[in-house]
């Protein structure tokens, strides 16, 4: 009933986002959702996100509540909430942009059509690094419509630590040189992921200006 596809082990974040994008374009169902082999999903609650989606079309994007858990020996822990800072969703475009930087939308369920967009952005811009990757994902996330947040959990995720160094610290340890370094100078990716919408009437530089005000 579904068709397995191994790519390999990735190279590098470049070549794992290419993956990505790659099977975008193999998938055939509307709604797309991450999966970590850490992780445990309320298949539930999926489906619940699944169902509002199919008849709200101006949400982009559904996502619940994600826990951490711990494991000793034979007992588990659940542990913090994580990403506490929930979505503020807001109609207004503008509203949502700026009231929402802090939005992580990885382990949203959201629309394959929408992600086919982003990756290209992606893969266009040659991104290869984990934190302009989220930027561009969180971003256009919100430029692409509301997003709903359902009152369930979805998600368990293991806390361990399976990184030497987290790979959004490979290159700009801190954000605001992350921003300087990768964003700042970049107004074509800026423009391409303003283009999302042409309904956030914002200048690059307003954009940028948004982004060092609200998030930097």
């Amino acid at each position: 009933k579904y068709r397995y596809i191994y790519y390999g082990e990735d190279k590098n974040l470049k070549d794992y986002y290419l993956k990505i994008y790659s099977s975008l374009k193999i998938i055939k169902t509307n709604f797309v959702f991450f999966c970590d082999q850490d992780d445990f999903i309320n298949f539930s609650c999926l489906k619940n996100k699944e169902n509002f989606l199919i008849h709200n079309n101006d949400y982009s994007a559904a996502k619940g509540f994600l826990y951490n858990f711990e494991g000793y020996k034979n007992t588990f822990f659940l542990r913090e909430k994580t990403y506490p800072k929930e979505i503020k969703n807001k109609k207004f475009l503008l509203s949502r942009f700026i009231n929402n930087l802090h939005f992580r939308s990885y382990y949203c369920l959201h629309r394959k059509k929408n992600l086919f967009k982003i990756f290209k952005i992606i893969i266009k811009n040659k991104t290869a690094d984990a934190r302009t990757a989220e930027f561009i994902m969180d971003v256009s996330t919100l430029l692409l419509g509301q997003i709903y947040l359902i009152n369930e959990c979805s998600l368990l995720r293991w806390m361990g630590n399976k990184y030497n160094t987290h790979p959004i610290r490979i290159g700009y340890k801190t954000r605001a040189k992350w921003f300087f370094g990768r964003i700042f100078k970049n107004d074509q990716l800026i423009n391409n992921i303003i283009l999302l919408n042409k309904n956030l009437k914002l200048s690059v530089f307003s954009f940028k200006l948004i982004i060092f005000i609200f998030d930097i």
